[in-house]
This record gives structure tokens, C-alpha cells and sequence, in this order.
């Protein structure tokens, strides 16, 4: 035993010099200062910790100041004992919680006096009087004791203080956990599990599920980070897992959520739908203990989920009467691709532009309450060795098998488009931590992650989709309009999609106490590789309309397309390109016929790297300044086979510019003029540096404050796109204007690219273009607060936080049509840069504002234990989501790329009040009552949870004017101010779930966007005109603007949202070590149901057709509708 551990001793050493690493930490520590009943400080005194659960014991020496520090603590209970010659023994017991710094000043009395056995930190509670760091504890308590839905640890962020449940989260928790953090996007957020990086590096969203038990606590830090924490701008979320202790210890549960007990939708009863069924039981066990006690210890938690759900799907379709008024193209196509599903029932009809829609009903396996009907198996476990009194090691591993049905991820009323999908995760740990002496600690870690999300198609082959719209979902009164094929509500969305994300990460911190200072230093090293099939535009996409979408049935009944998009191998050429309007062929931009798919699979690399140097500095016994500063670099991406990677480059200059991409070509990557698809970033420097003043010398009051600068990773679904950049991959974008002529709706998914011999010039195409200057985004961010203990495990903050995002991640088309004549002066060629079709540029050109003030009270009174937090924030910026994924936005990215400043607004996600309460509260035990007493009126306890925040913000457009090639819309003209909104009350149902919100005033004229080359009277062509163009005083966008009557955006708001949670829970002692719980969730407990703006393209955000603003009552009439939600579960516990 002695020989391995001296092995891992000399391990821990060489790999902690020779490697550049970084940790993330996932354990506590316990400083503070000794002194003798005078107030003089006594050096020398020997200062032990002690984890009351496994034994582990560690002991430094205070310093000739006093001082002491117990450094990288795993997460337990603590009895901390001080000793010196002269003194009584001083003993306390105290929780150390993950990523905690917890400051233990101690009084020692002469000998002679009695020996006091202190309780501190109970819950977590304890005042910070050390560091910066905002952030709040999820202890185990909370997280067994209070209802989630769908035990989902992550949920329970949103009982942190300056967070905010991302708008976009009324559609699905896409980014980070759910919420925004510091005013920042969702995406901006790091998940860490036991300190290693747990986020999926496509999405940005939780890697690797857990099961809950399998939980010991977790810290969201909401600004002040220190050195250690990197790899966001935002927050950063760190889950620790539990282990095994000296006792057995473990549970074995079954929750149970069924229709049965559960209310329907407001939408479905709206529209006379009956309350869909579903069950959903989840159940497993955990069990730890010792395997030799002090040394060796296990724990494993298993976890399966069994769901059965079906729930009726409304859609609107188009009516056999309006098929057969159509064109032979249209009619030939419905044939082909539009035959019903057995269970079709119509239920209604509506005249749409003067076309006449069924509106029909079917079920499909979907979320009606319960989750995606699915199969899954979580597991979760951990092996701690105590080595030696200096040296401990610890391995946890995770995995998830998980399986959703065939119609959960697509389903249509039309045979053959259900599809699937299906999970199979990884995540391995092993940590290694050695004491060198009391006053040097290492902790190395390496973390393996593979994740392998596979989407397949369903019983369909490939073949192109029709859509009302080439950007958006239409719905008539409310209801969405699908036409046959995949996808059929998100044009240009990717099924096939997935394959296996496999990331190695390494990361060190060597901890180095001398004197007044603490020094941390360490790095990391993640290597990730993405072999993902990414299927965008395998599927075409048969459009009727872009912005206007007022010719949408009148295309559809002529046969006529407005947008065609499509992938297709080029056969290793480029488009044609095209000089004064007419297409330049030639060999090397023909295609032989027929042309085929392109390769849809890439395995891209990326190597990311940190560094960091931290001093913690006891200036004086009162007060501790942090200087940190953190090195960041984020690795360009690159395939495999790198001639596989293309990007757009500006031609004859080095950054975006009219006629550098009037100039500009594709490259492929190596051959490119800086030799990769982007320039590298190695000077990304962030200061991390704060303060902690002790106001009375107690422990009791803190004046904490800080400053720093946090740098993001951008997500690899921004910059994987560009695999459909020719040569090898070309997404063909045609409109009638490119091809002189009509586009007929087609039956083939190659479109005007259709046919088996001869030979076709390859028509413009779209390209996905990352900046060769891209910056990587950082957020400057700030806090100033007071943090006072009000009772012994009680405590209460006022904080100030601040936060400027700059760089922030966008996309923006750079070559929309008419940019060619109002910026170049061009009268012949549409766009600035005519070989391609829209330009989908990603950036880095947004900006963010942030402030706010948080009230808290946090911590344990009268034996109920209580989170509570108030924020009154304001986020303002000119983007909140790089792909603008949030239900309230217009497309893509920018009004005017050239201009982001002109979108300066409130975030989507702001929200300026918002109340979170969350509370433990027992009922009497009655432990010195009868049998009776105890065993029926004693062991009750009840958990609500309760939130509340003012509405969303939201913009009005008016899309009358717009291009119909472009997908984004103009904001609307209006007399006056724009109306606000706000509160929670709408007008009367005007049936089917819709709520006429707000009334507009009247548009003072419908601007149409300029008609000549600025400085001339030289018309732009009729083409190149729309209302999404500013008018101009010169040329390269000189004295450009909208009209002044143009509101500003996201500058009208939705109503407030709130919600009630509620546990109610009986616990049955069988031994005095044995429980039996019965709990009941009640979810949305009093049935309340929010109203809520119907985003863009839903009905509600564009004015062109009606001035009036809908909403609907309990969601969108999706799977995410409020209702109330029942769940039953019986837990016994060990």
C-alpha cells in the first residue's frame, strides 16, 4: 500500500509541473485565524479537519500571524479541532460545500475553561468574508426535498439569485441549464460535474444526465468568479456527486406521474381536444458504504425511466379542394408525398388568402406531460480512496441509454415522416489529490466525455418539403399550416443529424500557501473531436414565400415556388459567377447530371487550452484581497481532412467591408490567405480581482465586491455550418429572379438541378460563413454587496451586479439583395457579392449591458430552511442568442448588419422583477407524544416553491413591404409611442385560445425602403427594392436610416408569469435507521394559467395583415402548455 501511494504521490508531482493544466474546482477549503482570549494571535497551533463521513484527515499549522488554511477539501461534513499548549481544545463541526471558501476565526480560551463544540454553516449559511465570488448553494436537502418535475437537478437552478429562465425555455431548455445567468445568454453558462466540464460542446447544453440522487449539491456562481472558473462569460454551474461514506447508507424509490391526476391544456380544451394520456415511472436505488473503512468507499445510483405518451396533434392542411384547384406541379406533388395518416380526423376548416385549409386532428407519440415517450437508464458511480492522510483518489462514472419513440422528434399528418432519436452518453473522472506538506496541495483530474445523440429518418426516403415559408411556420388562427415532408415546421433544419462527441480534458491546480498568501495556479487541456451528420438541406426546401407571405397561396395554386434550397455535391467546383446580371459559364462551374447529395458527415477537431495564476491575500485580519488573472485560447476548428473546410474571405482586406466582399471568394481552408477557416486568438487575458472586508472582526458581516473578465467558447453548431461551403458541399438558394423565370413546385430533391445526363451550370448558392477575424466574446463583470448574518445558520445579502458583454457572438446575412446598388452604387447587380446568394455570416459584433440589484435571504429559521432572492435587473442588448433562436425574434441576426447599434434594445430574456422562494418546512415530530401522535400527526413536511417575473419583451414588425428573397422583416412605422403592455390580463377569448393583447396604432404609410442609388436618381431595380433597406445619403452606407417613426426593438412587453409548486411529503420511521416517505409534486399547482405573446411567424408579431396583438392563454400549444401536473412517489431511505 505504501508503494502505491508513493507511486501516486510522485504521479501527482510530475504531472502537476510538467503539464499545464487547470482546475475547476469541485472541493472547499477552511482558513482563518487563531487567537488567544486577549485578541493577540497565536501561532503554532495545530488546526485539524476531519470529514465526519469517511475519516479523512487533514492538519496544517498556523501561521506566526495566526493564520490558517485547509486547501482542497472534498465535500462533506467537517469536525475542525485547534490545539496549542495553554489553550482548551477548540472544536467545531462544519459543512464544507463545493467550491466553497469558509472562513473559521477562532477564540481560544486558556486551559481550564470547558471545551465548546461549535455548529457552523448548517446548510451552507455561512457569511463569505473571503472572496468576490456571487453565488448560491444547492444543498442535499433541497435537492431531495423539493419538487422537480422531472428529477432533473438542473431545474433547481432557478432558485439562484441574478438568474432568469431563458425565453426561448417556452420551447425547450436548448442552452446551458435554462437560464440566463448575470443578464448574460443561457449559452454564456459552464456546466462542470465533480469540476470537469460537462457541456455539450455542439449545443451548449447539458452533456452528460445524472440521476438526482446520485446528487450531493451543486453552486451557481452568478458573477465574481475567480481565476479558477473559465470557459464562460456568464455563470458557471458545478454539480458534485455524492460518495460513499463510513455507513451504509442509500435509498430505493418509484415516482409515478399519470394523466389521470393531471389537467388538460387550456388549448387543448380551447379547441375541444380531450386531455391526452401518458404515464411516466421512474424508479431505481442508490446504495454506499464502505468497501475498508477509512480508506475505501463506493457508491452507485441506477435509474430508469419508462414513459407512455400520445397526445392529439392539431395542424391545418391544405384541402382537397384547394389541391385540386392547383397547378399540375402542386397536384403531382401532394400525390408523390401527401398521403394522409390512417387517423387523420378533420375538424374544422378555415379560407386562408382565399384558399381553403382542413384543419385535422391525430395522435402521435409525444410530450403530453410526462416527457418524450422513451426507455432510459441512468447511471451514476463513485469510488473515493483515502490512500494515505496525504493522498486520495477518486473515479466517478455516468452514463445515459436512453431511446425516444418514432414521432417524438418529427411527426406530420402525413405517412412516413415519424422519426426518433436515441442517446448513448459517457462521462468518466478519475481526481487525484496529494499533500505535499501542510502548506502545498495538488489536485490533477482527467475527465473522458462521449456523447452520441443519433436523429435517423424515419420510413420516408429523402425528398424535398413544402412551406408556406422559407424562414418561419405559419399559422392560421393560431394552428400551424404542414404540408408533406420532413421538418415540416422548421425549414432547413437537419434530419439526420448526430454521431459521437468524444472530448479528453486534463486540469491540474496547485495550491501553495506562505504567510498572508494563498497562491492557486493551473491550467487545462481539452481536446474535443465532433464526427456528427449534420443533414441541413438533405431534405429541399420547397417555399411559397420569404417575408411576404401573402403570395404564399396564390404560389401554391399557380405551382410556383418563391425560394428553392437544397444540397448537393458540386463536384468539387464553385457556383457560376455572375457579372452585370448575366451568369458567367464555363467548364469549371458545370456540373455533370444527375447531381447527388453531398457527404453530410464531418469529423472536426478542436484543441482548447487556459491558464490561470490566483493570490489570495490576507492584508489583514478584517480584509482579503483576490488578484487573479486567467489565460484563455479557444482552438480554430478543423476537419480531419482539412480540404473538406471552406470559408468566405474578404477580398483585398483583412476585416468585413463592402468591397471586400463585393471582392471576396471561397477557399478551401489550408489554401486560404491565412491558412485556416479562422484566425487564432492567443491574447485573451482576463483580470479576475476583488475584496472581502470582515466589517466587525466577527464573521457575522461582510462589504464584498469585485471585478473581472470572463471569455466564452462559441458552440460548434455556429461554426460547424460551414460544411456547406462548396467545393465539396453547396446548398443551391434559387429565387425566379436568379433563374430568370419561374421555379415550378418539384417532385425532385435536386430541383432545377433535376435530370440524368447532359451537364447544368451550378446556379448561386448560400453560403455559411464564419469571420476570418472572428473575436472570441468576454463579458466584463462586476459586484458590490453586503452579506450579514441575521442568525446562527441565517444569513441575508444586498448585492449591486453589473455586466458588459462585448464581441458577443452573432449571425447576420452580409448579401442581401439590394446591398449591391444602395451600398456599391450598382445598378446591375443585386447583391455585393453575386457568385452567392445570401451570405449567413458568423460574427462577433454584438454588445450587452447589464444591471442589477439582488436581495436574498438564505439558510435555516425555526427549523425551516429557506432560499429566497429578489432581482430587479435590466439587460439590454443588440442580440440574445446567435442563431436569434428565441419564439420572439424576426430570423436572422441583424435589422441592418452594418449597423447592430440600430437593434440596441432590451434582451429577449429581460424580465426587470423577479421573485424565486423555495422552502423546507417539517411539521412537529411529536417525539415525546404517544405512538400515535408521532407515527400520524408527527413526520409531515411541505415544499412549495414559488416564482414570479414581469413579462418578456417582444417587437412588433411589419413585414408588408418586405422582400419576398428575404427572410428578415423591418420594424413597425407607428404615431406615437409604441404600446408597452405588461401586467397579466387579456381581453375576451376570441376563440380557439387566442386573446386579441394589444391594439396598435394606425402606420403612418408603409415604408417601402429607398427606390434610387443614393446621391442619384438612378432606380434601384424593382428586385432589388424592399422596406428591410435603409435610405442612404451616399454611397458605402454613409447617412443610412430608417424611418424615425420606426419603433425600437423588443420595445413592447408581455404579460407577468407566475407559478406555485407544491410538495407535500409523510415520512414513516420503520428503525431507527429505516424511513419510508410517501410524497406527492403538485406542479402548477393551482392550474394557473399565463398568458403569452405569440412570437413571429406564430400570428401575433407582424402587423402587415391586422394592428392587433395576440396571445394565448398557458403556452404556445405546445408539449411545454401549463397544466397541472400530479406526481406520486414512495422513497425509502437507509
Amino acid at each position: 500500500m505504501k508503494t502505491v501511494s508513493g507511486y501516486l504521490a510522485v504521479l501527482a508531482f510530475v504531472l502537476s509541473i510538467g503539464l499545464m493544466t487547470f482546475g475547476q474546482t469541485n472541493t472547499g477549503e477552511i482558513a482563518g485565524v487563531v487567537r488567544d482570549p486577549s485578541g493577540a494571535v497565536v501561532p503554532n497551533a495545530t488546526v485539524t479537519a476531519k470529514n465526519l463521513g469517511t475519516g479523512l484527515t487533514r492538519s496544517v499549522t498556523s501561521s506566526s500571524t495566526g493564520q490558517y488554511q485547509l486547501t482542497t477539501l472534498p465535500v462533506g461534513q467537517y469536525e475542525v479541532s485547534i490545539n496549542q499548549s495553554g489553550f482548551q481544545p477548540y472544536k467545531a463541526n462544519l459543512q464544507v460545500t463545493v467550491g466553497s471558501h469558509n472562513a473559521l476565526d477562532v477564540g481560544l480560551q486558556l486551559s481550564g475553561a470547558s471545551t465548546v463544540v461549535e455548529v457552523i454553516g448548517e446548510g451552507g449559511a455561512t457569511v463569505n468574508t473571503i472572496d468576490q465570488q456571487q453565488s448560491e448553494i444547492v444543498n442535499t436537502a433541497q435537492i431531495v426535498g423539493l419538487p422537480t418535475l422531472n428529477r432533473n437537478p438542473y431545474a433547481l437552478v432557478g432558485l439562484a439569485a441574478n438568474v432568469q429562465q431563458d425565453s426561448q425555455a417556452g420551447v425547450g431548455d436548448l442552452r446551458g441549464a435554462g437560464f440566463a445567468i448575470n443578464g448574460q445568454r443561457s449559452a454564456s453558462t459552464d456546466l462542470l460535474l465533480d469540476g470537469g466540464e460537462n457541456m455539450d460542446q455542439f449545443t451548449a447544453g447539458v452533456a452528460q444526465p445524472i440521476p438526482l440522487d446520485s446528487v450531493q449539491e451543486f453552486r451557481v456562481i452568478t458573477n465574481g468568479m475567480t481565476a479558477e472558473y473559465g470557459r464562460a462569460s456568464g455563470g458557471v454551474v458545478n454539480v458534485a456527486t455524492r460518495g460513499g461514506t463510513n455507513n451504509f447508507h442509500g435509498s430505493a424509490y418509484e415516482f409515478g406521474r399519470y394523466s389521470a391526476f393531471s389537467a388538460n391544456t387550456y388549448f387543448n380544451a380551447s379547441n375541444g381536444v380531450e386531455k391526452p394520456k401518458f404515464t411516466r415511472n421512474q424508479f431505481g436505488f442508490s446504495l454506499g458504504g464502505p468497501i475498508f473503512k477509512d480508506k475505501l468507499f463506493f457508491f452507485d445510483d441506477a435509474e430508469w425511466s419508462r414513459i407512455r405518451s400520445s397526445a392529439p396533434q392539431i395542424s391545418y392542411i391544405a384541402s382537397d379542394a384547394l389541391i385540386a384547384s392547383s397547378a399540375a406541379s402542386t397536384q403531382s406533388f401532394f400525390s408523390t408525398f401527401g398521403k394522409l395518416r390512417p387517423d387523420v380526423r378533420r375538424i374544422g376548416s378555415a379560407t386562408f388568402q382565399g384558399g381553403v385549409f382542413d384543419q385535422v386532428t391525430y395522435n402521435a407519440p409525444t410530450d403530453a406531460g410526462a416527457g418524450n415517450p422513451q426507455n432510459t437508464f441512468l447511471n451514476a458511480g463513485k469510488l473515493d480512496w483515502n490512500a494515505t492522510s496525504n493522498t486520495q483518489l477518486f473515479l466517478r462514472y455516468a452514463f445515459n441509454d436512453r431511446s425516444d419513440f418514432p414521432g417524438t422528434i418529427n411527426t406530420s399528418p402525413y405517412l412516413g415522416f415519424e422519426t426518433g432519436q436515441t442517446f448513448y452518453d459517457n462521462n468518466a473522472l478519475v481526481s487525484l489529490t496529494h499533500t505535499f506538506s501542510p502548506s502545498v496541495v495538488n489536485a490533477l483530474r482527467f475527465n473522458f466525455e462521449r456523447l452520441n445523440n443519433v436523429q435517423p429518418l424515419g420510413a420516408a426516403p429523402v425528398g424535398p418539403t413544402l412551406y408556406m415559408n422559407n424562414g418561419r411556420a405559419i399559422r392560421i388562427q393560431g394552428t400551424l399550416v404542414a404540408f408533406p415532408g420532413y421538418n415540416e415546421f422548421t425549414p432547413g433544419s437537419a434530419i439526420p443529424f448526430g454521431g459521437p462527441q468524444n472530448l479528453g480534458q486534463i486540469f491540474d491546480d496547485l495550491t501553495v500557501v506562505r504567510g498572508n498568501h494563498t497562491w492557486k495556479f493551473g491550467g487545462q487541456y481539452i481536446y474535443t473531436q465532433d464526427n456528427r451528420t449534420f443533414g441541413a438541406y438533405e431534405e429541399a426546401v420547397e417555399a411559397l414565400s420569404a417575408s411576404d407571405t401573402s403570395v404564399a397561396v396564390s404560389n401554391f395554386k399557380a405551382g410556383q415556388l418563391a425560394v428553392f434550397q437544397a444540397a448537393i455535391n458540386p463536384q468539387g467546383k464553385f457556383p457560376c459567377p455572375v457579372v452585370n446580371g448575366v451568369q458567367q459559364i464555363s467548364a469549371g462551374c458545370t456540373v455533370t447530371l444527375p447531381v447527388g447529395p453531398p457527404s453530410f458527415a464531418r469529423s472536426n477537431l478542436y484543441n482548447d487550452a487556459a491558464a490561470y495564476g490566483q493570490d489570495t491575500w490576507k492584508v489583514s485580519p478584517r480584509l482579503t484581497l483576490n488578484l487573479g488573472l486567467r489565460w484563455e485560447y479557444y482552438g480554430v476548428q478543423h476537419n480531419k481532412n482539412q480540404n473538406l473546410d471552406s470559408n468566405f474571405y474578404y477580398g483585398g482586406v483583412n476585416h468585413i467591408d463592402f468591397t471586400g466582399i463585393r471582392n471576396g471568394a471561397v477557399f478551401i481552408a489550408p489554401q486560404s490567405p491565412i491558412g485556416g477557416l479562422w484566425k487564432p486568438r492567443y491574447a485573451n487575458l482576463g483580470p479576475r480581482v476583488g475584496f472581502a472586508y470582515d466589517v466587525f472582526g466577527d464573521g457575522k458581516m461582510a462589504l464584498r465586491g469585485g471585478y473581472g473578465i470572463g471569455y466564452e467558447r462559441n458552440f460548434n453548431n455556429v461554426t460547424f455550418n460551414v460544411i456547406q461551403n462548396p467545393p465539396a458541399y453547396t446548398v443551391i438558394s434559387i429565387t425566379p429572379a436568379d433563374v430568370g423565370g419561374p421555379i415550378p413546385v418539384t417532385n425532385s430533391n435536386a430541383g432545377p438541378l433535376a435530370g440524368s445526363s447532359g451537364s447544368k451550370a451550378l446556379p448561386r448558392a448560400s453560403l455559411r460563413n464564419v469571420d476570418e477575424n472572428i473575436r472570441d466574446a468576454y463579458v466584463q463583470q462586476w459586484n458590490l454587496g453586503v452579506e450579514r448574518q441575521l442568525a446562527p445558520s441565517l444569513t441575508g445579502s444586498l448585492t449591486y451586479n453589473g455586466a458588459r458583454g462585448i464581441h458577443q457572438y452573432s449571425i447576420q446575412n452580409i448579401n442581401e439583395p439590394g446591398f449591391g446598388p444602395v451600398y456599391l452604387g450598382d445598378p446591375l447587380n443585386s447583391r455585393l457579392n453575386n457568385q452567392y446568394t445570401n451570405i449567413n455570416n458568423r460574427g462577433s459584433i454584438g454588445d450587452s449591458y447589464y444591471e442589477a440589484m439582488v436581495a436574498s435571504l438564505r439558510g435555516q429559521w425555526r427549523r425551516i430552511s429557506t432560499t429566497a432572492n429578489y432581482t430587479y435587473s435590466h439587460s439590454i442588448d443588440t442580440l440574445s442568442s446567435t442563431f436569434s433562436d428565441e419564439v420572439q425574434n424576426n430570423a436572422l441576426g441583424f435589422l441592418d448588419p452594418f449597423n447592430p447599434g440600430l437593434d440596441r434594445g432590451s434582451s429577449d430574456y429581460d424580465a426587470r422583477h423577479r421573485v424565486s422562494i423555495s422552502m423546507l418546512i417539517p411539521s412537529p415530530s411529536f417525539k415525546d407524544r404517544g405512538w400515535f401522535m408521532r407515527t400520524f400527526a408527527g413526520g409531515f413536511s411541505i415544499a412549495p416553491i414559488f416564482s414570479y417575473h414581469t413579462g418578456y419583451p417582444f417587437t412588433i414588425f411589419d413585414c408588408s413591404g418586405s422582400n419576398s428573397q428575404v427572410g428578415n422583416c423591418k420594424r413597425a412605422d407607428m404615431t406615437g409611442r409604441s404600446p408597452k403592455g405588461g401586467g397579466s390580463d387579456l381581453g375576451a377569448d376570441q376563440g380557439g385560445d387566442l386573446y386579441n393583447y394589444l391594439t396598435i396604432p394606425a402606420a403612418v404609410g408603409d415604408y417601402t425602403g429607398p427606390t434610387v442609388i443614393p446621391g442619384t436618381t438612378t432606380p434601384i431595380p424593382g428586385s432589388s427594392q424592399s422596406s428591410t433597406l435603409p435610405i442612404c445619403t451616399g454611397l458605402f452606407h454613409q447617412g443610412c436610416r430608417f424611418p424615425a417613426n420606426m419603433i425600437g426593438r423588443n420595445s413592447s412587453i408581455g404579460p407577468s408569469v407566475w407559478n406555485w409548486d407544491l410538495g407535500v411529503f409523510k415520512d414513516f420511521a420503520v428503525t431507527e435507521k429505516i424511513s419510508i416517505q410517501l410524497r406527492g409534486e403538485f406542479f402548477d399547482l393551482l392550474n394557473h394559467k399565463n398568458f403569452y405573446v405569440l412570437g413571429f411567424g406564430l400570428g401575433g408579431a407582424d402587423v402587415s395583415a391586422s394592428n392587433i396583438i395576440q396571445a394565448q392563454k398557458g403556452g404556445y400549444g405546445n408539449p411545454f402548455d401549463e397544466r397541472r401536473v400530479t406526481q406520486l412517489a414512495v422513497r425509502v431511505t437507509f
